[in-house]
């Protein structure tokens, strides 16, 4: 295929994506604002879980069990049961709210925004 003809058919086939490019943005931001406002959710049971955590471990326990932790440890020092089914849950909602508070950071820092 000579060069002429080659560089006709990329510019053809990325014009056939500009034309896109607008309404696939917009559905990625509809879906990026849907699962932000589901993961807010999960951050408010998130928070009952910790209320029922302090009244099982005490109001430390984050610190003595931080979401961070290894859940095989955390097993061994706690052992099988419902705190500990508890705790999985809370660690796994704390660790989704640490990435899109770092997301909602870098974002900011792009933006300029000195308030996030």
């Amino acid at each position: 295929m000579n060069a002429r003809l080659e560089a006709a058919l990329l510019d053809a086939h990325t014009a056939s994506w500009i034309v896109h490019l607008p309404p696939l943005l917009r559905s990625a931001k509809s879906e990026i604002e849907a699962l932000d406002a589901a993961l807010y959710g999960c951050m408010v049971g998130g928070n009952h879980i910790a209320s029922a955590l302090i009244g099982r471990l005490g109001p430390s326990f984050n610190e003595n069990y931080p979401p961070t932790a290894n859940h095989h440890e955390v097993l061994e020092r706690m052992g099988a049961g419902d705190t500990y089914e508890m705790w999985c849950c809370w660690a796994a909602i704390m660790r989704a709210r640490d990435v899109r508070d770092a997301e909602r950071l870098s974002r900011a820092r792009v933006d300029g925004d000195s308030n996030a």
